[in-house]
């Protein structure tokens, strides 16, 4: 993924937030959390 891939990305993700409309799963989730516990592969890390 190019730097400007995961920026458009990014800013996509964050339109979805604003508008309340995220697509991710919940973390809550027991089964998705032993699923992330076995790895993760993040394309960008923010910092502030």
């Amino acid at each position: 993924m190019t730097a400007d891939e995961a920026l458009q990305k990014l800013l996509e993700g964050n339109q979805r937030y604003v508008a309340n409309q995220m697509t991710g799963q919940k973390l809550s989730d027991a089964a998705a959390r032993q699923s992330l516990a076995k790895g993760q592969r993040p394309y960008a890390i923010i910092l502030s």
